[in-house]
């Protein structure tokens, strides 16, 4: 994800109602890896309709001792979102990162699942549980294309 990137991401309105009520925004989002090559560092505006601009900042540390990353997200209108997704890489190259928290008084499992699409595009997905992980409703969903680096 080192780079510049252009994102099209689609957010669910509402959890565990069976909506499919979808809107689309759009992200411009710079990556920087930090000098050590122990993460990650992401920032960028996001741009949903009927709303004002959302500054967002995504942090990824690897810790190269278990081989796992934690992924911390946050911006500058909700501040920082739950505790981090802890996961890694699996060998198809398909990462999952999973944490347990509160949304909205419901205790659930938030589940990041990183992967790539056809034509190099990053594609990440979010996903909620609340039956502690024996169904999944996808309430996020960002295609990722390249600008320059």
């Amino acid at each position: 994800m080192i780079g510049t990137w252009n994102v099209h991401t689609r957010i669910l309105s509402k959890l565990f109602v069976h909506s499919h009520d979808w809107k689309d925004c759009y992200a411009s989002i710079a990556t920087k890896a930090f000098e050590n090559g122990g993460g990650q560092l992401e920032v960028g505006p996001m741009r949903c309709p009927g709303a004002k601009p959302v500054s967002t900042i995504t942090v990824r540390i690897y810790n190269a001792s278990t081989h796992q990353w934690s992924l911390y997200w946050a911006s500058d209108t909700t501040s920082l979102i739950g505790p981090p997704q802890v996961g890694h890489f699996g060998s198809e190259g398909v990462g999952v990162f999973d944490t347990y928290y509160t949304y909205r008084g419901i205790p659930v499992v938030s589940r990041y699942r990183w992967s790539v699409l056809p034509g190099n595009h990053p594609h990440f997905e979010q996903l909620y549980s609340n039956d502690n992980g024996k169904t999944w409703e996808l309430n996020w969903d960002s295609v990722c294309t390249r600008v320059s680096g």
